[in-house]
């Protein structure tokens, strides 16, 4: 059937395009990386889609104290700029400044200032959505919610507490009902998010030995780092397969660790961290200026990015984060990975144990990365882990995570549906409709 493509250009347009059409799909910067936009026909079936582009949507940002408040169309970049110009600074910082931060609310994506500042679900304070019938919502993170099942489906997620995301969506205040839910139960127009005040930053690279050789030099800043994230903020690893056609690389044949923070505590994290690290000398440790360090940091995936594309390569991506306990095991398993014969990169955020890896095959030599993946989430069940800690389920993924979810999660998929979207217009191929499956 037929996509129907319509890019609203106010919120009024936007309520009553969404009580006429029978079936919805709401997106904005289409940065994401679990939707396949372009073969979305592919999962249609006889179905007939509207894809709502909200882009066009006015953009506002206004500031209330150390609050921020972003419609649906503001980008990170935007916002960024906004609050500096306040003297505030975000918590949350993607690498992808394009992105929209209320797409990123409802993929409860959280880039790499989690390492010191926790989840971005954890700086929402307020978020206002449309229903299914075109009706503004407020929800607010001082209300808890109140629904059938709740109780067990909460204890089910104890054990994730550590981690970003687990595989299923929070659920503890009224914001949790859009926060991870990827448009399923309605549309993020508006959020209110806190703040904190700017400080000046100070920037690091540390390079290491080649993680495929050797393990020694990563797991160490990772052990060490974990004491500092009151004055680190972001502790992240690019591999030298993802850095080596950088024309800026600071170093050869070398993996990089970049560091952001807080100047006022740099003495502190130089002689604390630095100097205390057994296996890297700090005279090879490398400062950048800040427009020098976010070069490198948007450089480097763009320039993947171009690379797969020139070489007609295919993206095939891990998204796991595990306990500290479990990080060596999930290394060995990347290191397993790279002995297929198949072009890969690993990167992300290393502090919080949460790296990439990804897999570049050919066309020829997807089935066997896909067979790999596949095995490596049936590993991961024996962890206590998330396979998918950031950037959202979507399609792509709904069968990987079907095994880490049992009767709680899917009887309450089931009533958030029922409850919120009895009709199953908004993103009706997402995770949620595995419920229908109880």
């Amino acid at each position: 059937m037929p996509i129907i493509k319509k890019g609203p250009k106010n919120f009024e347009e936007l309520s009553s395009l969404i009580r006429s059409e029978r079936k919805i799909l709401s997106l904005s910067s289409q940065t994401g990386t679990v939707i396949p936009y372009d073969k979305i026909e592919s999962f249609l079936g006889n179905d007939e889609l509207t894809v709502i582009e909200l882009g066009l949507l006015p953009k506002k940002m206004s500031m209330d104290k150390d609050s921020l408040t972003v419609s649906a169309s503001v980008t990170w970049g935007e916002a960024k700029a906004f609050v500096r110009s306040k003297q505030r600074e975000l918590m949350t910082s993607p690498t992808e400044e394009l992105a929209c931060i209320c797409a990123g609310a409802a993929t409860s994506a959280t880039g790499e200032r989690s390492f010191g500042f926790g989840p971005f679900r954890n700086q929402i304070i307020s978020l206002k959505y449309v229903d299914d019938q075109g009706a503004i919502h407020q929800l607010k993170r001082e209300k808890l919610l109140k629904l059938d099942g709740l109780s067990e489906y909460q204890a089910d997620y104890k054990k994730y507490d550590q981690f970003k995301n687990a595989p299923f969506p929070k659920l503890q205040n009224e914001c949790d009902l859009m926060i991870g839910m990827e448009g399923q139960l309605g549309v993020i127009t508006e959020l209110v998010m806190e703040t904190v005040p700017y400080e000046p930053l100070s920037y690091f690279v540390i390079p290491i030995q080649r993680w495929e050789n050797d393990f020694t030099e990563l797991l160490e800043v990772y052990e060490k780092v974990q004491a500092f994230r009151g004055a680190i903020s972001a502790c992240e690893l690019i591999d030298w397969n993802s850095i080596k056609n950088f024309e800026q690389r600071p170093f050869e044949n070398k993996d990089i660790i970049c560091l952001e923070l807080k100047t006022s505590r740099l003495d502190e994290v130089v002689e604390g961290f630095f100097s205390k690290l057994d296996n890297i000398d700090f005279e090879n440790v490398l400062e950048l200026s800040e427009k020098k360090y976010h070069e490198l940091r948007k450089g480097v995936p763009r320039q993947v990015a171009e690379y797969i594309t020139k070489n007609k390569l295919i993206k095939k991506g891990t998204d796991i984060q595990v306990c500290q306990s479990d990080f060596i095991y999930l290394l060995q398993k990347y290191k397993e990975a790279t002995k297929r014969g198949t072009e890969y990169l690993l990167f992300g955020h290393l502090g919080d144990a949460h790296l990439h890896f990804n897999f570049l095959p050919t066309k020829d030599r997807m089935i066997d990365c896909e067979d790999f993946l596949a095995n490596l989430y049936e590993q991961l069940n024996d962890l206590t882990c998330s396979p998918f800690a950031e950037h959202g389920i979507g399609t792509i993924k709904q069968d990987f995570i079907k095994s880490f979810l049992g009767k709680n999660q899917l009887h309450m998929f089931r009533t958030l549906k029922e409850n919120y979207d009895p009709n199953n217009k908004f993103f009706p191929y997402g995770f949620l409709q595995l419920g229908n499956e109880v």
